[in-house]
């Protein structure tokens, strides 16, 4: 989620269709990379102690202040 805010305050480049000449290739792709997901699951109860614990733990991942 970090990832994602951050992406969102990076410039947006228009490219308008006037700028390509029909012909011309402007763009040459080198390769390509697969998203790694990677998740930790970890289930949390619902009596208070189990609430400290997941509020703490997204504390810690820095998701809550």
């Amino acid at each position: 989620m970090k990832d994602t805010l951050m992406a969102a305050k990076n410039p947006t480049v228009m490219i308008k269709m006037g700028d390509l000449s029909p012909g011309a290739a402007r763009l040459r792709t080198l390769g390509y990379t697969a998203v790694r997901l990677e998740r930790k699951c970890e289930r949390f109860g619902t009596d208070d102690s189990e609430i400290a614990r997941f509020v703490n733990t997204l504390r810690k991942q820095a998701l809550l202040g």
